[in-house]
């Protein structure tokens, strides 16, 4: 397992270069409206990305682990339904735009990264079986050929001063090159596309559960940044933006053990054994801790030294970060795998639809008249809620038990120490 961890966690350490080290860069060298359109396009490319999945990532790996599907049927399925879904995604956007008049260059911009979307959509695809094989390497072989390739073309737009634009065309081909080289290790077509609506039908209703909390996540993690460009300006979706980065690289480990569990807790949930779990559970908590404590230190140093002073305002809402980072490492991991290894999808889509629902209404209401620092609230609120039903659920449905004193002290220690550094640091 420790193999599979290291592996994944290369391909998710490229991402994060993608994800974080180019966005810092351009935070630094943008203007702040540039550096927002630029954040406002990579939202819109992972509502594509992820949207159009369906949820199939991860039922493609509790499929494959399980026997019940061989890849190239689960592939003809996965990318019919993510290339229609796609198209919708971009028509909408581009009617949209029309209506607002906007500007013709950022239209163009924001369009290649939608594209980008649905390449890296149908890649997504190629990994998820690589995952349900515990085949990790390959992953990470491309994300590192892609990170390279991609940072490679940022530096000739960069020493040639040539247009801002065509960093849409350089990430277009980012995404291109990662379907195409996960497509040739697993020796498939980069598209499939079945014209059996029958079949389509069939399994857009079974994988509806699974699409429900995709879509729920999509909207819980893109409204804010959509909205905050239609109520108020690029400048504060730049702001809004570097609170979402810093968020993303605390989520860097929850991501790597999420995607080499998987398939392990699949096994152990069928198995009835939660011994395991509970073990694995209590060093994620007290990983979690011991980022909080780092980050809440030295809180002004890090985003100081990584974003510039054009967004010192972030600082005063580090507690915020920290305490998603708790919920979500505390109250999801453990219990968000456990609600989909023992086909609980339901209760899981439920614990996420209450906590979007309320979020998105949240949203609506605040980001009209407090802009960036609203939505943080608001994020800060509806993961909150997800995280106690989730245990709700867990805890009393499905009568487990993942924690103990031990891991109530962790807690409860981590929170004192980031209201002390809040207030007194």
């Amino acid at each position: 397992m420790l193999k599979n961890i290291l592996l994944s966690g290369g391909s998710f350490a490229t991402k994060m270069i993608l994800q974080i080290g180019v966005f810092v860069y351009f935070a630094n060298v943008l203007s702040i409206d540039k550096f927002g359109l630029l954040s406002y396009a990579f939202t819109l490319f992972w509502f594509v990305s992820n949207l159009s999945d369906y949820g199939y990532r991860t039922k493609i790996v509790k499929d494959i682990s399980q026997n019940n599907i061989n890849q190239t049927s689960a592939l003809i399925i996965s990318d019919t339904i993510k290339l229609v879904l796609s198209i919708c995604l971009i028509f909408l956007y581009l009617l949209y735009a029309f209506i607002r008049n906007t500007d013709y260059n950022e239209v163009l911009f924001v369009f290649g990264y939608m594209i980008s979307g649905l390449f890296l959509s149908l890649s997504n695809g190629r990994y998820a079986i690589f995952q349900a094989k515990s085949d990790f390497g390959k992953e990470l072989k491309i994300n590192i050929l892609a990170i390279v390739l991609y940072c490679f073309s940022v530096f000739i737009i960069i020493i040639y001063n040539i247009s801002f634009i065509y960093l849409a065309l350089v990430f277009i081909c980012y995404s291109l090159v990662q379907l195409m080289l996960s497509s040739a290790m697993l020796n498939v077509k980069i598209l499939y596309f079945s014209v059996d609506t029958k079949l389509i039908r069939h399994n857009l209703i079974s994988a509806t559960p699974y699409a429900l909390l995709v879509i729920a996540n999509v909207v819980f993690a893109s409204l804010d940044t959509i909205m905050l460009e239609f109520y108020t300006d690029l400048s504060s979706v730049a702001i809004y933006q570097v609170f979402v980065r810093i968020n993303t690289g605390f989520m860097l480990f929850f991501n790597v053990m999420y995607t080499v569990l998987l398939p392990r807790f699949s096994q152990e949930v069928k198995d009835g054994s939660y011994d395991k779990i509970k073990a694995i559970n209590k060093i994620v908590i007290l990983i979690a801790s011991s980022m909080i404590i780092v980050y809440q230190s030295f809180d002004e140093f890090i985003v100081n030294t990584l974003f510039g002073s054009n967004y010192n305002e972030i600082i005063s809402f580090s507690f915020a970060v920290s305490v998603i980072c708790l919920i979500k490492y505390s109250l999801w991991f453990s219990n968000e795998l456990i609600l989909v290894c023992s086909d609980n999808q339901k209760e899981r889509v439920k614990a996420y639809c209450y906590g979007m629902l309320l979020t998105v209404f949240l949203f609506i209401v605040i980001i009209p008249f407090w802009g960036w620092e609203g939505a943080i609230y608001c994020s800060l609120i509806g993961t909150l809620i997800i995280g106690f039903i989730y245990t709700y659920f867990v805890k009393f449905k499905l009568a487990i038990t993942l924690y103990d004193v031990k891991d109530v002290v962790t807690v409860i220690m981590t929170v004192l120490y980031i209201v002390v550094t809040t207030l007194f640091w």
